[in-house]
């Protein structure tokens, strides 16, 4: 049993470890930075998706992230071959556009918040009026007879005659 959860934990530091960005001499702080905001923006999108946003403004958040996890891959291979300029540069480009859907996805996920909490508040605020109706008619329900009953004797006067 020990050896198995020992094993366990050995695999599962195995795999986190080995699925960490690289961060050796081949890769400059700006290719980390980069990813690090690439993780920032992902985390600030899922979150504004399971709040409700939009799928469309989502979708396009979700392809700027697309790009500028292409212009991290480019600066990782140019790191990886000593060309720091290039490195540089995509990550550069990496950064900005990554930065930009953290921004984004932040307002999108705020308004989706409130939108909610607005949805929440009308649906609260109905059951809450429709209790108190149900309440009033359930305890007053002996006033509103007689009322019917002159109805129908007036209905059914009418109908005669």
């Amino acid at each position: 049993m020990r050896l198995s959860l020992i094993f366990l934990f050995l695999s599962l530091s195995l795999v986190i470890f080995t699925s960490l960005p690289k961060t050796g001499l081949s890769q400059t702080s700006s290719t980390t930075n980069a990813w690090s905001t690439i993780v920032q923006a992902f985390n600030t999108l899922q979150s504004a998706d399971s709040h409700g946003a939009p799928h469309e403004s989502v979708l396009t958040l979700s392809i700027q992230l697309n790009t500028a996890l292409a212009y991290y891959n480019n600066a990782t291979t140019f790191a990886a071959q000593n060309n720091t300029a290039a490195a540089d540069s995509y990550s550069a480009l990496s950064l900005s556009v990554s930065r930009n859907v953290v921004s984004e996805a932040a307002a999108l996920d705020e308004t989706a918040l409130n939108q909610q909490l607005v949805r929440q508040e009308l649906a609260y605020g109905t059951a809450f009026v429709m209790a108190v109706i149900s309440a009033t008619l359930t305890v007053e329900v002996d006033r509103f007879r007689p009322l019917f009953r002159k109805r129908k004797t007036v209905m059914i006067e009418t109908r005669s005659s």
